[in-house]
């Protein structure tokens, strides 16, 4: 009788994912670019999030999720007397095929929600292909590319509008595989608007549950040192202490399916500025 009775009850089995990889980190970072606009009291703050990796059914290929929030100007901003902090949001969806010799290639969409005037997307895709040997040393190049802009019309209707978007980018990189799970990466190029890209991003584990994770991005604008260049210069640093689930800290290696790519940030989605359309008697155009 009851639960139990098998005249009486049906059996129902239902299966969720199995993430094979979940990382839950937490930490600081500092940033800079075209859109902080007037709001540039410098962007400090704290960051969170995780990134889980799990196995495409029936292939050998797998696929990952991950989220990261941050919280800068913790105490608002003397240019704009705004007295709240500002957050942002990422997301990073991707599928990818590991190997541990041979070619490694993956495909990531990132989104950005920034809240730092009123709640603005941005959204890009990253592509990589690399060529890996022995799962030590390893060789590729990376894709970003944007997929919506933003149009920003000034006070004057005589200027010219400005448009924001994920900016193009365009690298080469080098990766390489500790014995012991850690891996470092250099990385260099440019993007659609001639401003030359560098950055390396770190992952060294400390314990088997523990690991530290560090990076930083630049960009290095085309325009004149100076108001232009000042402007248009971009950055991105921070530092963050990772959790591992089911202590495989030191084990990363040996696992095809945990995550190809980083949770976006401030460097691997760098928000640039464009001009728009200029004026046409005295209004703006499309």
């Amino acid at each position: 009788m009851g639960e139990g009775d098998a005249e009486a009850c049906h059996t129902i089995r239902i299966g969720i994912p199995k993430w094979q990889e979940l990382m839950v980190f937490a930490g600081v970072q500092g940033f800079k670019g075209p859109y902080d606009q007037e709001r540039d009291s410098g962007n400090f703050g704290f960051n969170e999030g995780f990134n889980a990796g799990f196995k495409v059914p029936f292939t050998n290929a797998g696929y990952q999720i991950g989220y990261r929030a941050t919280h800068s100007q913790l105490h608002g901003d003397k240019d704009t007397n705004i007295a709240d902090p500002h957050t942002q949001q990422f997301i990073t969806v991707g599928i990818f095929q590991r190997a541990k010799d041979g070619i490694q290639f993956g495909i990531a969409w990132d989104m950005l929600r920034d809240e730092r005037f009123s709640a603005v997307d941005f959204h890009q895709l990253r592509g990589e292909l690399s060529l890996i040997d022995r799962g030590c040393h390893e060789l590729g190049i990376n894709v970003t590319a944007h997929l919506n802009e933003h149009e920003r019309f000034p006070a004057d209707d005589n200027d010219p509008s400005v448009i924001y978007q994920a900016s193009d980018q365009y690298l080469l990189f080098y990766r390489m595989h500790g014995p012991r799970g850690g891996e470092g990466r250099i990385y260099g190029g440019f993007n659609d608007d001639e401003d030359g890209i560098l950055g390396a991003d770190l992952l060294l584990p400390i314990k088997d549950r523990w690991s530290v994770a560090t990076g930083f991005t630049y960009l290095i604008p085309d325009e004149p040192a100076g108001q232009q260049g000042a402007v248009q210069e971009g950055w991105n640093i921070g530092m963050a202490l990772v959790w591992h689930w089911d202590c495989r800290a030191r084990k990363m290696h040996s696992n095809c399916y945990r995550p190809l790519f980083n949770v976006a940030d401030n460097g691997y989605l760098i928000i640039d500025e464009r001009l728009g359309a200029p004026a046409v008697n005295g209004t703006n155009g499309g």
